[in-house]
């Protein structure tokens, strides 16, 4: 396929406008031929009549250019240049004549545009467009080509929880989409058909990425991590360019918060540590880590670098204070890095049985796995009189090494 911007507007336009009416000037016009299609794709050749030189040419759904440019199609490619022109560096490119050079077409071309819904009625537009991005022809339209239907699926699915990770087997190599929800989220919807539709509504600009074949595993850990102890229903279900094709399956799973007192300390330092942090960082009710009704835990993040996805220097503590505590308010305290999950105190580091990572842990710069689980020591959090932080961490790994840290400036909490 094509890396071609894809305009996804539409066109009622008049019959007389259709395939091979509108030439054009000198007679110009684009001739379009349907190669093939599918439920979410259309496979398009286009061939310039008595022109010879640059054209751009993209897809246009029948759905919104009647609500967004009023039926006109010149409106719409003038939107399209405005698009290539400014756009051009969110694709990676450096300036508009490196990205009108790998849009633009001449001759004959032929491409498969896809990621459409089912039943989809779209045109092609083509015109001609220079390297200084001016409209050299008028705007040619193709006749109409509609996605074909979906078939339902007898496709149907075997889903399983090992620990954090949700497997789904399918029974066949037909597309399908699954997910993981608190029972909360479930319960939100008076069926699990309304759950799946909500599903696709809300992530139709990424079920590309979300639809599947074959057997897939996938580590929800970071739902589990948010939400705690509880029920989860993990969802399976065929899904083709927009379209439910198979029965919606269920499992319910059972998950239960990880607890200090049955898990291992761990490190791998080999002497002390000292990290001066550059920035910090809170998040509050982290319910897979929201370890005891005894106290309500934040999440405290201190960085050497900035980035929260990347491997980096940090520490990262878990916090336990008063279920009506005000934070970052009232952060200020002597802290004791412990497991009695008492409020006051900062939930020591450990290792479960299954090898998974818990509680308060030091990580080095690119090391995608701990370094060392905080065993012991204190947390010192002072307000400055500017309203700022300083944290003072001292503390010590399994074996006694110190794990030192300091910080000094504002904790936001984290939004994504």
């Amino acid at each position: 396929m094509r890396n071609d911007v894809v305009l996804h507007v539409g066109i009622d336009w008049l019959q007389r406008q259709r395939f091979g009416i509108d030439t054009g000037p000198g007679g110009i016009r684009f001739s379009f031929e349907l190669i093939s299609k599918t439920s979410g794709s259309i496979t398009v050749s286009v061939t310039p009549q008595n022109y010879d030189g640059n054209y751009y040419w993209a897809p246009i759904e029948a759905a919104t250019l009647r609500e967004k440019y009023g039926d006109d199609p010149n409106a719409a490619a003038v939107d399209v240049v405005t698009m290539l022109k400014s756009l051009y560096g969110e694709y990676g490119y450096n300036s508009f004549e490196e990205f009108y050079a790998s849009q633009i077409s001449t001759g004959t071309d032929t491409a498969t545009y896809d990621g459409f819904m089912a039943q989809t009625p779209i045109y092609c537009l083509a015109f001609g467009l220079d390297e200084a991005g001016v409209i050299t022809t008028h705007v040619c339209l193709s006749e109409l080509y509609t996605t074909d239907a979906v078939a339902p699926s007898s496709n149907t699915f075997k889903i399983t929880l090992d620990n954090t990770t949700v497997t789904v087997e399918p029974s066949n190599d037909d597309t399908y989409t699954y997910y993981l929800f608190p029972q909360s989220v479930i319960d939100g919807y008076e069926s699990l058909d309304a759950l799946a539709e909500a599903f696709i509504t809300q992530n139709q600009s990424m079920m590309g990425l979300l639809t599947y074949s074959g057997t897939q595993q996938k580590d929800f850990f970071d739902t589990f991590f948010q939400n705690g102890t509880g029920n989860y229903v993990a969802l399976a279900f065929g899904y083709e360019s927009g379209c439910i094709t198979t029965d919606v399956t269920a499992e319910t799973f059972e998950y239960v918060v990880a607890d200090p007192s049955v898990g291992d300390p761990f490190s791998n330092l080999t002497g002390d540590v000292s990290v001066a942090c550059t920035d910090a960082y809170y998040e509050k009710g982290f319910g897979g880590n929201q370890f005891s009704d005894k106290a309500f835990t934040y999440f405290l993040a201190l960085q050497a670098e900035s980035s929260y996805y990347y491997p980096e220097t940090r520490l990262c503590l878990y916090i336990q204070k008063e279920n009506d505590s005000a934070f970052p308010e009232d952060m200020a305290g002597v802290y004791k890095i412990n497991a009695s999950l008492a409020s006051g105190s900062v939930v020591k580091g450990w290792k479960d049985e299954e090898g998974y990572h818990h509680g308060s842990i030091y990580y080095e710069k690119d090391a995608y796995v701990p370094n060392a689980s905080i065993d012991s020591g204190t947390v010192t959090i002072e307000k400055n009189s500017d309203g700022t932080y300083t944290v003072t961490v001292d503390a010590q790994d399994m074996n006694g090494h110190a794990i030192r840290a300091n910080y000094t400036g504002a904790i936001p909490e984290y939004t994504e």
